[in-house]
């Protein structure tokens, strides 16, 4: 809605309210009416009749104005442009302004021109007005209960304030209001049923009866009928570490009990910090019902769409760290209750005054800083890491969880039974969405005509076709949005009907409902899901905002071990990745994904639904599955790796549908499926998976003509190897000439350097060194090319490239720089510090060893020892991934051990193998992205742990992934 800057110009604005003055007086007077009848029928009022009168109607202008600034803006200015204003100055012109607001002629043209707004203030009058004496009413009724239960045996003095308008409007102009005494006693006023409140304070009883610790504190409450009154919480701090940990504790607890009543909508805004205690203040949306499935689309349409959803996790409660980035540079919004902070900008911009009190007065629109923070504990009044709580919050998860499963009958009995009649408000649509409609439906080009107001609200009808559920919403919807509030609708936790806030049906609009959700969901709560949403909930923690000078990326701790090498203990790590993933998978019919840790542009890490692609997502996942049950002979990892590539498929074939342009890259891109289709094809002898893998070459193609990344991650030279690898394993001409365009675009592309040719991708300014995303990778399949095409071109452009390379090497660091925007630019020996596949030395030997078998010379064969002496000496203690970890450095030496056939490079991976797999013992797998958080991916988690394992135990049997590798067959 609209908003003032400041306090000076929110008062000048108020002057528009000389044009509302014979409304507000009405208003005023039937307030004090309203209020005089009260003090007949109560011969003891709760208040002085005067100051609540007047505490009450200083809140009226603010509901006129949100409805009215607009509109009074472009009649100024209209003033000014036509020179009917008097005076000197922009202020003296502003009151002239006012001054024919005071006329009755002008006023009254004024209503006529905008009757909609006309109608709409006299309506919100009366509905206010209403509204606040059904308060009164109501407080005189439950005076003496109230006193007995919040006040015992104590004064409560004058009741001096009424804060109305706590929240959004609903039910004809209700709201949350705060009611404030004298004595500093201050009690919350609900206008709907307190039954769900009452019924949760009693499972919080019956599991701090259970034993859990600490336990939870309830509310007081005072419930009516259809309203009631709730305990005031104040924001106060922790004073001590051992509190802010039970905080936390508790608040997993309550994430345990949201997530086993299908709660949603826990934002930061429905949660308090009270000490060592958060409260949950608005308990609207527990027992979410299931909305019916769209119809299939017939096979001759949207045959391949996905018609699964994923499963319910602890994600949908709202609670857990959530970033939303939107376009631009920013670093995002967290509204969850977990991770909401205080300052954080707005993603959408909000229509502020700017020049108010001169006739210059005008709407800008500005981002405004959200209004959060009560919901995060505070240690002696200062900020806390959060993400150091981050296993005490999974810990109180994991504790209520527990005794839920211990319980489950009497939980199932006593507790979730007694929710049946409670409502539950059900949220068709974002709130957000009726916020904005409301708002553009107060721009004066709205307000003159009811008809011009309708066709905005019949934007509701937009996208109707693909939610058909919500046609029978549309009028019930429209009909709230007319009379200012935002549309509510609710069911009861045990019906399968819709209703509306005044009480109209939409019979069987659920596919179920919430009570039978919860139930059928409660009796197969298990340990595979607990550890599964534990592992959820510890992994959000990666979308916090984290304190600055927070260590992003743990190390690994080595420690000295008698353990010998030993080939079976490998695939018993190996074996226990594949298993991992198996836990973590979200599985609901056809349905089956991951999530994953990953990148959404540089800094924006978050916990995602996996990606299709093989660096971190979907594809990476299958690859090492498939491998691992071919070589294992485990059933259950092929059946999973099927299973993923069908959704796999679907998402290609959508994603290809939807025309959009992608990357075409080895790792991060349509070609990592080509890639992944070449190995499948040869592991399951399925020649299918090779003409699946040719129906993506064109799109491939047409995307490569595009291409400004170049690199094998992205680019390309990714796009390049994996075409290679098709053409390995499945020879044609189509694929070769795919190839070749590859290549071409490679020459097309090159820049000439100091010394040789680099490629400078569109995300950078300088031409990078290294595997991943510079000339190392690129000359490699270059190089690759030109041996199967039988073009030199593809060849010299190759030793160019490696000519560029040899000039950025340090002799004094050992090792190549990382010359991406993103490092250090001011501190030189920052760029020489990686030795990892995508930057530094390791990538380097990596390329250099691919290339043996094209070239062979003196130069080569010195970078290739210096290189693998600064990836043993400088390559360890990182983390686990394939991408820039330990295993990654291991995968890079077995290739230098096979390639030169030396058992130098063999002994020293069987010398640190032991301690390495000790730190997974100890640590887990430390992932190569934020926090070191468990990830299921390629090349940051689980699954390049897993494949790098693998290729260790079979290691005449698994390809090099980190050289985009064909099949061992085809080689």
């Amino acid at each position: 809605m609209l908003k003032i800057i400041d306090g000076e110009q929110h008062i000048l604005s108020r002057s528009f309210l000389v044009a509302l003055q014979p409304l507000l007086v009405y208003s005023y007077q039937r307030l004090q009416a309203g209020v005089d009848q009260l003090a007949k029928s109560h011969p003891t009022l709760p208040f002085e009749r005067e100051q609540v009168t007047a505490s009450l109607f200083k809140l009226l202008p603010e509901e006129l104005l949100s409805k009215s600034t607009k509109t009074f803006i472009l009649e100024l200015n209209a003033a000014r442009v036509h020179g009917l204003l008097q005076g000197e100055t922009p202020e003296e012109r502003f009151q002239s302004f006012l001054q024919r607001l005071r006329n009755q002629e002008h006023i009254l043209a004024f209503l006529e021109e905008y009757a909609v707004l006309a109608r709409l203030l006299v309506e919100t009058c009366e509905r206010w007005v209403n509204m606040q004496l059904e308060l009164l009413q109501r407080l005189c009724l439950d005076w003496e209960s109230l006193k007995a239960l919040f006040a015992p045996g104590s004064d409560s003095g004058a009741l001096v304030e009424v804060q109305t308008g706590k929240g959004d409007t609903h039910r004809g102009g209700r709201s949350v209001a705060v009611l404030r005494w004298s004595s500093g006693l201050r009690v919350v006023y609900k206008p709907r049923s307190l039954a769900t409140d009452r019924h949760f304070s009693a499972l919080l009883n019956w599991l701090n009866a259970k034993g859990f610790e600490p336990e939870f504190r309830t509310l007081k409450m005072l419930e009516r009928e259809t309203y009631g009154w709730v305990e005031f919480i104040e924001p106060s701090t922790c004073h001590s570490v051992e509190e802010v940990e039970r905080f936390y504790q508790r608040e997993g607890g309550y994430l345990a009990i949201l997530y086993a009543l299908h709660a949603g909508d826990f934002h930061a805004e429905n949660l308090i910090a009270c000490g060592e205690h958060p409260f949950l203040v608005d308990l609207e949306v527990l027992f979410l019902p299931r909305l019916k499935a769209l119809p299939r689309p017939s096979e001759s349409e949207e045959q391949d769409l996905l018609f699964d959803g994923p499963p319910h996790t602890v994600l949908n409660v709202g609670m857990l760290p959530n970033r939303i980035w939107s376009d631009g540079e920013n670093a995002g919004v967290d509204i969850s209750a977990v991770g909401g902070r205080p300052g954080q900008l707005a993603p959408t911009l909000v229509s502020v005054v700017q020049g108010a009190g001169t006739d210059e007065m005008r709407v800008e629109h500005q981002q405004m800083s959200l209004r959060l923070g009560q919901n995060l504990p505070t240690l002696q009044g200062g900020e806390v890491d959060i993400a150091s709580y981050n296993e005490h919050f999974v810990t109180g998860f994991v504790s209520v969880y527990s005794l839920l499963m211990t319980h489950r009958e009497e939980f199932l009995k006593s507790q979730v039974a007694r929710f049946a009649e409670i409502e539950v408000r059900c949220l068709p649509r974002n709130t957000q969405l009726y916020d904005l409609i409301l708002e553009h439906s107060y721009h004066p080009n709205m307000l003159r005509e009811a008809l011009e107001r309708d066709r905005l609200f019949d934007r509701l009808w937009f996208n109707i076709d693909n939610i058909p559920q919500l046609k029978p919403l549309l009028n019930l919807e429209i009909e709230d949005l007319w009379a200012g509030d935002i549309p509510f609708f609710y069911t009861h936790a045990s019906s399968r009907d819709l209703i509306n806030g005044h009480g109209i049906h939409v019979p069987d609009f659920f596919a179920s409902s919430g009570l039978e959700l919860v139930q059928a969901f409660v009796e197969q709560l298990n340990e595979e899901d607990l550890e599964r949403e534990s592992w959820i909930a510890r992994a959000s923690f990666v979308n916090l905002d984290l304190p600055s000078g927070r260590k992003l990326y743990p190390s690994l701790r080595y420690e000295s071990t008698t353990t010998p090498f030993s080939r079976e203990r490998v695939l018993d790590a190996a074996l226990a990745a594949g298993d991992r993933l198996l836990e973590l998978r979200l599985e609901n019919g056809e349905f089956l994904d991951w999530l994953s840790i990953t990148s959404r542009g540089s800094g924006r890490w978050g916990l995602y639904p996996s990606d299709p692609d093989l660096y971190n997502g979907v594809a990476g996942i299958v690859f090492f599955l498939a491998y691992l049950g071919a070589l294992t002979r485990e059933e259950k990892y092929t059946s999973v790796a099927r299973h993923a590539l069908r959704m796999l498929h679907r998402q290609m074939k959508y994603r290809r549908k939807s025309g959009r342009p992608f990357t075409v890259g080895g790792y991060n891109g349509d070609g990592s499926y080509i890639y992944l289709l070449s190995h499948l094809g040869t592991l399951w002898n399925d020649p299918t998976l090779f003409l699946e893998a040719e129906e993506h070459i064109g799109p491939l193609v047409r995307s490569v003509a595009h291409d400004e990344m170049f690199d094998v991650m992205a680019g390309a030279a990714g796009a390049l190897a994996a075409l290679l690898s098709l053409y390995q394993v499945h020879p044609s001409e189509a694929t070769l000439d795919a190839a070749i365009k590859c290549g071409e675009r490679l020459l097309e592309k090159k820049t000439p350097q100091e010394v040789g040719i680099g490629w400078i991708a569109s995300v950078e300014t300088v031409a990078l060194a290294g595997m991943a995303h510079g000339t190392a990778g690129i000359a490699l399949n270059l190089l690759r090319l030109a041996s199967v095409s039988g073009d030199q071109r593809f060849h010299e452009a190759a030793m160019q490239a490696f000519a560029y390379e040899r000039h950025l090497f340090s002799p004094k660091a050992n090792n190549w720089p990382d010359l991406r925007s993103g490092s250090k630019p001011g501190d030189e020996n920052e760029k020489y510090t990686m030795s990892a596949w995508c930057h530094g030395a390791a990538g380097i030997v990596l390329a250099r060893l691919g290339c043996l078998r094209f070239v062979d010379d003196a130069a080569i064969r010195q970078e290739i020892e210096i290189a693998l002496q600064t990836t043993i000496s400088k390559g360890l203690g990182n983390s686990h991934s394939l991408c820039h970890g330990d295993l990654g450095n291991m995968d890079i030496l077995l290739s230098a051990a096979q390639v030169l056939e030396r058992s130098e490079f063999l002994e020293s991976i069987e010398r640190t193998m032991p301690k390495l797999l000790d730190t997974i013992d100890r640590q887990g797998w430390v992932s190569g992205g934020p926090m070191g958080m468990e990830t299921p991916g390629l090349m940051l988690g689980i699954s390049g742990a897993g494949y790098a394992l693998l290729r260790l135990a079979f290691m005449h049997h698994v390809p090099s992934v980190l050289q985009l590798e064909p099949p061992i067959s085809a080689q």
